[in-house]
């Protein structure tokens, strides 16, 4: 952790027996994976701020709470270090959402929204406000950082659709992820190849229910789910473990939709 970001977000005094408390290891925790993602510091402001307020939402599934698969999936340490690179990713999309969301314009009435985005009061955590960069006018409506006021109607479909492609890609989702296509086993290779149509198909449910939804938020995660599943399903013929990665995102954008669907604000 920098020294500029524990004098930023923790509290400056010594703690009881040199130790944090859980919450703060976990918001220094945050600030770090937002920042070693390369997001920027405003962003991070508005991430902190959400964190403090709503501890119980989205962001237990950024931190790596949750996850696609029961944890039996996770079969080997390196399957470990791919939540955790989830749950960092899964951060990066909510905060580009959020920020997304407080400074961009509203296209329909054509009025730029702007609603200060305060921190709840704290006795040790300070964080300062952070604004949207539109100027305040009559009639704009305050911008709602990460979840619309009730689930969006798709998040029923979703939530059903991606039970069953889960239960679908179970047996490829124990298979090693580390392995190179050109050292599989007859046996993974098979699997491998079988979840391929899946994949494709799961990708176009994704388009379908982006299609149909409401909330602007959802559009784009579920867009962005499908193009990493479409993506990720094209290279594993030819699998190298850095194409993974696209695996990664793809989890991720799934939290993040978990996450919205779960916690209207």
């Amino acid at each position: 952790m920098r020294e500029d970001l524990v004098a930023r977000f923790l509290p400056t005094m010594q703690p009881p027996e040199n130790l944090y408390s859980r919450d703060l290891v976990s918001v220094a925790r945050f600030v770090k994976a937002l920042t070693d993602l390369g997001t920027p510091t405003a962003a991070v402001e508005v991430a902190v701020a959400e964190l403090r307020a709503r501890p119980d939402a989205a962001f237990h599934v950024a931190l790596g709470s949750g996850s696609r698969w029961p944890s039996g999936a996770c079969l080997a340490t390196g399957r470990s270090r791919t939540w955790k690179a989830v749950g960092a990713a899964t951060a990066a999309v909510l905060i580009v959402g959020g920020v997304l969301a407080v400074t961009l314009p509203n296209n329909e009435e054509g009025q730029a929204a702007s609603a200060p985005t305060s921190p709840p009061s704290t006795k040790t955590i300070p964080a300062e406000p952070v604004s949207s960069a539109a100027s305040d006018q009559a009639g704009a409506r305050p911008a709602q950082a990460f979840a619309a006021a009730k689930p969006d109607p798709i998040c029923v479909q979703w939530q059903r659709a991606s039970a069953g492609f889960d239960g679908r890609q179970r047996a490829w989702a124990k298979t090693d992820h580390g392995v190179p296509a050109a050292r599989w086993t007859p046996k993974q290779r098979s699997i491998t190849m079988a979840v391929v149509p899946v994949m494709r198909e799961e990708a176009a449910e994704l388009r379908r229910l982006s299609d149909k939804a409401t909330d602007p938020l959802l559009v784009n995660l579920l867009r962005a789910q499908s193009k990493y599943v479409d993506n990720y399903a094209a290279k594993l013929s030819t699998f190298q473990p850095a194409d993974q990665a696209h695996w990664t995102a793809a989890t991720a954008m799934d939290g993040a939709v978990k996450a919205v669907c779960a916690t209207p604000r």
